[in-house]
């Protein structure tokens, strides 16, 4: 077989390829957009100071929650641990505080709020799902724009009796959730 007459057999190969194709063709892309979720709380540190037995306080400052993802709309966890030192507080719901028993409340409000009467408002050991319900005041920790501070505000109440009256830590997390 001539050089020719397979170049030319290749070429009619080829045609008849370019024959059968679709026309027009198609591409099927897919994406899926993760965003990016972040949270900053730029106050680092809160003291209540010292107070008495069995006694309920108010944070006198909000410690603000800021969404500071650049592309998300999130929700917020909320936990807290228990009150560590000597001798540790165990973190209970609202009114039942005792011997080494302490609860904590935390509610997103404008300005400072004076009702944390409600079990919304109640911090556990397990994560919370801000939910528009759990902790909401005039602000909820949910639905939250990028670049959206929200304040959040603390009560205490203290145990009834304590085995120490060392300082105690409480370690609150907040964890950003997306949204959708």
């Amino acid at each position: 077989m001539s050089k020719r007459t397979l170049v030319g057999m290749m070429a009619i190969g080829m045609m008849a390829g370019v024959a059968y194709a679709d026309n027009p063709g198609t591409v099927n892309l897919t994406v899926t957009v993760t965003p990016t979720l972040s949270v900053a709380v730029p106050r680092a540190t809160y003291a209540f100071g010292t107070l008495g037995a069995a006694v309920a306080s108010v944070a006198a400052e909000s410690t603000a929650v800021i969404n500071d993802s650049t592309d998300a709309t999130e929700k917020y966890n909320l936990k807290a641990s228990d009150a560590l030192g000597t001798v540790p507080w165990n973190l209970v719901a609202s009114g039942s505080e005792g011997t080494d028993t302490y609860s904590l409340g935390a509610k997103f409000n404008a300005t400072k709020p004076g009702d944390f009467a409600a079990v919304a408002f109640d911090m556990e050991n397990t994560d919370v799902l801000c939910d528009g319900t759990e902790f909401a005041g005039d602000q909820d920790g949910n639905n939250t724009a990028a670049g959206v501070e929200e304040l959040l505000w603390f009560r205490i109440k203290t145990p009834t009796s304590v085995g120490s009256t060392d300082q105690k830590t409480i370690y609150i997390t907040i964890t950003a959730l997306n949204q959708g």
